[in-house]
C-alpha cells in the first residue's frame, strides 16, 4: 500500500509540474528570480532597485506573464487568453528562448524578485547549478523538481497527524491524508516555484509537535524541535515568527495540568518567546520597521479597537465571497475557478461539518466530557489564532497603505492539517453509525474526483482538447526534452494505472474502532 501511495503522489506531482506552463504558478518569476540571483550573483538582490534578470524578463514577454502598470498581465482576468502553439513539440519561440546569452542572467532590467529570508532559495539554488549550463527552460523545471521532496516530507508529517487524530482508525487516517494530499490547490502551489511550500511543510510539522505536546508531553527532543522549528520557519518567511503561537495551546496546558512539567513549560515559553518576538521587541523599543511589510510603531499607536472591528467585518464578507473559493482552486493569474456548484457542493460539505461538531460539543458538554475536547479545541485555536494575525496584519497594511495587501484562500494553508481534521471529525460525528465507513470512502473517493477534475479543468484551459495528439504536443511546448511528448502520454498513463491500484486498497480498508478527541 505505501509504494502504491508514494508512486501516486509521485507522478500526480510530476504531471502537475510537467503540464503547467511557465511563470503560471503563483508569481514562479518573481521566486525564481530570487533563485537565480543567489545561484549566479550569490545574493538575493532585493534590496536593490533591479533585481530580475533580463533572461526572466525577456521570457515573460513572449509568454504574455510581463505585468503592466496595474500589476496584471495577459492573462489575468482572462480565462481564455493562451500564446500561440506550433504544430510540433516545439513552440515557436522555444529556441529563441533557449539561445538567450549567458549574459541575460546577471543583467538585471526591472524589480520583480521577491525579497524574502533566504532558506527556500538556497536549497533551490542547488537544483539550479545542477543544470546550470542549460537553457532557462531546462532549469526552470529542474528548479521546480525540489518541490517533489518538499511534499513528500509533507505527506510523512501529516501521516504522523492521523495518527494523533485518529488513533487506530485506518479508514480515517486514510480519508484524512487524501484529502489533503489530493486538494487540487494545494498540490498545484506545491509544484512550482515558491517558497510557501517550505513554509507549509514547517507548519504542519509544527502542528505535529503541538498535538505531540498535548498527547505525551513535553520533553528534550520535543523542545529542540520546537526552537528549530521556529527559526527555519523566520528563515524562510518574515511572518515565521508566528507559528509560535501554535505552541501557546498546549504548553499553557501542560503548564496547568501537569505539575512535573510546569517549570519546564514555562521556560518553554520564556526561550519560545525570546527566539519568535526578540527581534520585533527590539525594532519596537528603537523606533524601527517591524516587518518589512509594516510601518513604524509611531504609525501602529494610532490604530483603534472600533477601526479594527469595522475592518473585521468586512474581511470576514470578503473571506466568504472570496477567499474561501479561491482557498479551494484559483489559477491562471486569477482568471480561473470552480464553477459555482463545485462551490455550492464544497460549502454544504463544510456546514454539515460544522453541524456535526456544534452536536458532539453540545453532546459532550451534557455528559461533562469536557477533556475530550483537549485535540479538537487544538485544531479549532490555531486555525482561529491564523486567520486572526492575517486579520490584523491586514489591517495594519491597510491603515499605512491605504489599500489591503490581498489576502488569499492559499495564505491560510499553514493551517490546512487543522482544517482539513476539523472537517473529517465533524463529518464523522454527523453520519449515524450504519453508514460512516461508507460516508467517509465516498468523501475520500470525492476528493480524488475533485482533484483529477480541477486538474483537467486547468490543464485544459491552456491546450488543444479536440484530440489526444494536439493536446500533448502543446502541452510539450517549452518543456523539457524528458517532459515532452511521447514521455507526457507515458506519465499520465502510469499514473492512472496507479490511482486505480491506490483507490482499490482505499476501498478494501475496514475502520477499528474510532476514539474519539
Amino acid at each position: 500500500m505505501n509504494f502504491v501511495i508514494i508512486l501516486t503522489l509521485l507522478i500526480k506531482q510530476i504531471l502537475w509540474l510537467a503540464f503547467i506552463p511557465i511563470w503560471q504558478f503563483p508569481d514562479e518569476q518573481a521566486h525564481f528570480a530570487q533563485v537565480q540571483n543567489i545561484a549566479e550573483n550569490q545574493s538575493s538582490a532585493s534590496n536593490q532597485k533591479l533585481s530580475t534578470s533580463r533572461e526572466i524578463f525577456e521570457s515573460e514577454k513572449l509568454f504574455g506573464t510581463n505585468r503592466d502598470g496595474f500589476g496584471n498581465n495577459k492573462y489575468t482576468y482572462h480565462s481564455d487568453y493562451n500564446i500561440q502553439y506550433s504544430e510540433t513539440t516545439t513552440g515557436k519561440e522555444e529556441l529563441k528562448i533557449k539561445e538567450f546569452p549567458n549574459i541575460y542572467r546577471k543583467e538585471l532590467t526591472i524589480r520583480e524578485s521577491t525579497g524574502y529570508p533566504p532558506l527556500y532559495y538556497e536549497f533551490s539554488a542547488w537544483f539550479y547549478k545542477f543544470v546550470y549550463n542549460s537553457d532557462l527552460i531546462s532549469r526552470i523545471f529542474v528548479t521546480r523538481l525540489f518541490n517533489l521532496f518538499l511534499f513528500f516530507i509533507f505527506y510523512f508529517i501529516i501521516s504522523k497527524i492521523s495518527n494523533l487524530l485518529f488513533n487506530n482508525n485506518i479508514l480515517l487516517k486514510s480519508t484524512y491524508i487524501i484529502i489533503l494530499i489530493f486538494n487540487p490547490m494545494l498540490s498545484f502551489l506545491f509544484s512550482g516555484i515558491n517558497s510557501d511550500n517550505l513554509y507549509n511543510v514547517i507548519s504542519v510539522w509544527v502542528v505535529y509537535l503541538g498535538l505531540k505536546l498535548l498527547k505525551k508531553g513535553l520533553s528534550i527532543t520535543t523542545f529542540i524541535q520546537i526552537c528549530l522549528s521556529i527559526l527555519l520557519a523566520m528563515y524562510t518567511k518574515p511572518q515565521g515568527f508566528c507559528l509560535s503561537l501554535f505552541y501557546i495551546y498546549p504548553l499553557i496546558y501542560l503548564f496547568f495540568n501537569k505539575n512535573k512539567l510546569s517549570l519546564k513549560c514555562f521556560i518553554s515559553l520564556l526561550v519560545i518567546g525570546i527566539i519568535a518576538f526578540g527581534g520585533i521587541i527590539r525594532n519596537i523599543l528603537l523606533g524601527r520597521q517591524i516587518l518589512p511589510d509594516l510601518p513604524p510603531i509611531e504609525i501602529i499607536q494610532k490604530l483603534s479597537l472600533p477601526g479594527f472591528l469595522i475592518y473585521l467585518k468586512s474581511i470576514i464578507v470578503h473571506t466568504y465571497r472570496e477567499i474561501i473559493p479561491w482557498y479551494w482552486g484559483v489559477y491562471r493569474w486569477l482568471s480561473l475557478t470552480y464553477p459555482r456548484i463545485i462551490h455550492r457542493i464544497l460549502n454544504w460539505i463544510t456546514v454539515f461539518s460544522i453541524l456535526g461538531l456544534i452536536g458532539h460539543i453540545y453532546q459532550k458538554i451534557k455528559l461533562k466530557e469536557k477533556k475530550e475536547f483537549l485535540v479538537l479545541g487544538y485544531l479549532i485555536y490555531i486555525s482561529m489564532m491564523y486567520f486572526a494575525v492575517l486579520a490584523v496584519f491586514d489591517y495594519i497594511f491597510n491603515i499605512s497603505h491605504g489599500f489591503s495587501f490581498g489576502i488569499q484562500g492559499r495564505y491560510f494553508f499553514p493551517t490546512i492539517a487543522a482544517h482539513m481534521g476539523i472537517l473529517l471529525i465533524g463529518i464523522f460525528q454527523i453520519i449515524p453509525k450504519i453508514i460512516q465507513n461508507i460516508v467517509i470512502k465516498i468523501l475520500g473517493l470525492g476528493f480524488i474526483s475533485f482533484h483529477l477534475y480541477a486538474q483537467n479543468m486547468v490543464l485544459f484551459s491552456y491546450f488543444d482538447t479536440s484530440s489526444f495528439y494536439k493536446f500533448f504536443i502543446q502541452a510539450s511546448q517549452y518543456k523539457p526534452v524528458y517532459f515532452k511528448y511521447p514521455w507526457l502520454l507515458i506519465l499520465t498513463i502510469t499514473f492512472f494505472l496507479s490511482l486505480i491500484i491506490f483507490i482499490w486498497y482505499y476501498l478494501h480498508i475496514k475502520a477499528n474502532k474510532y476514539e474519539k478527541n
